[in-house]
């Protein structure tokens, strides 16, 4: 049921949640930024907790079907210390920053 809110001039349409508190697979540990494809997948930054395994990119559609994940907490190539947040170029390369391995 979709829940619409509006505020001043600006209204809002709540319809669903996607995903839920799990530390890997649907769902998501403190997401701090998301990517959105053009065919409709979105990639999420988990950050996790400092220095955890969690810290991975989930790769998910609006209907909450699970694709993937990427990265994991650590230093070394492909993992991630303070996971920040994910874009997509036009290519539909998908990159990551880290706030602590720069």
């Amino acid at each position: 049921m979709a829940i619409e809110t509006v505020v001043g001039r600006r209204a809002w349409i709540y319809s669903h949640n996607i995903g839920r508190l799990l530390e890997f697979g649907t769902g998501f540990t403190y997401p701090v930024g998301i990517a959105l494809a053009e065919n409709g997948v979105m990639y999420l930054a988990n950050r996790g907790y400092e220095y955890a395994q969690v810290q991975r990119v989930s790769k998910v559609t609006v209907d909450e079907e699970f694709i993937a994940d990427f990265g994991r907490g650590g230093e070394k190539e492909g993992e991630f210390t303070f996971l920040t947040d994910v874009a997509i170029d036009r290519d539909e390369n998908v990159y990551a920053s880290d706030e602590w391995l720069n």
